[in-house]
């Protein structure tokens, strides 16, 4: 959803106007947890409560955001991604600056992006990193708890062991929801190079291109459910046919 951030409440807590529903909602931002300053005067605000509150006004306050929202808790807050006008994440965008932690995060498909942003603002001692007590208590738990686990790489994967593997989207289906992913390591890199130079060449020819036995080709297939481009190897020429060794696939995988 499209709205404008009426009010910055705190570092994690907004009011947004949606105005093609023309209301507003309340709003916590998704994966963090921010300072809280103090409700009242016997409260104690948290360490840097103001400076998270007003990192999040400079940002926000009056300007057009787009949030995602996961859910609602028993307030009635919609715990939302909120992305700013450039598309960052504003999650991120906090916790980097050492001026929220990671919580309730595991489910965010940017979980892993924002414990690097986290191990990053630790490192320099950013704002509430600064002092041991100037994290929130609530947070400091949750930290405990996660800490305890003994994980510190995390993925969408819910299998006894993950890992990540580099992929380049290459296409996006007709239907909007599929894609097509290639694996992006050294090996696909050289195939890739050596299918796009036999191309380049035989495009470069004028006239009929005539294969020598042994010398890699580029050969055309009728397109396929499997999506698969081959790499061959010229063998033998008969009239108006050829005869080719199939040397690798370049499969184009499909992912939901």
């Amino acid at each position: 959803m499209k709205g404008v951030v009426d009010a910055v409440l705190g570092g994690g807590s907004l009011r947004v106007y949606i105005p093609k529903e023309n209301f507003q909602i309340p709003v916590k931002v998704a994966g963090i947890i921010t300072p809280m300053g103090a409700a009242n005067s016997s409260e104690t605000a948290d360490p840097f409560a103001e400076e998270s509150k007003n990192f999040a006004v400079t940002r926000l306050q009056q300007f057009n955001v787009e949030i995602q929202v996961h859910t609602v808790d028993r307030a009635g807050n919609f715990i939302s991604t909120v992305f700013l006008p450039d598309g960052t994440n504003f999650s991120i965008a906090t916790v980097e600056a050492g001026l929220g932690t990671v919580a309730n995060a595991d489910r965010l498909p940017y979980y892993q992006q924002l414990i690097d942003a986290e191990k990053r603002a630790q490192k320099e001692g950013k704002y509430i990193w600064s002092n041991q007590s100037s994290i929130p208590q609530r947070a400091a738990k949750l930290m405990a708890e996660r800490n305890a686990n003994g994980v510190n790489c995390y993925s969408r994967s819910f299998g006894p062991k993950s890992e990540f593997i580099p992929y380049v989207l290459s296409e996006v289906g007709e239907d909007g929801y599929s894609v097509y992913l290639q694996e992006q390591d050294d090996e696909n890199e050289e195939r890739l190079e050596t299918l796009q130079d036999l191309a380049n060449k035989v495009s470069s020819l004028n006239g009929e291109y005539q294969p020598k036995r042994g010398e890699l080709v580029v050969a055309q297939y009728r397109k396929t459910s499997h999506g698969i481009v081959p790499r061959c190897s010229m063998q033998k020429k008969a009239n108006k046919s050829l005869r080719c060794c199939l040397l690798t696939l370049v499969p184009c995988q499909r992912r939901r």
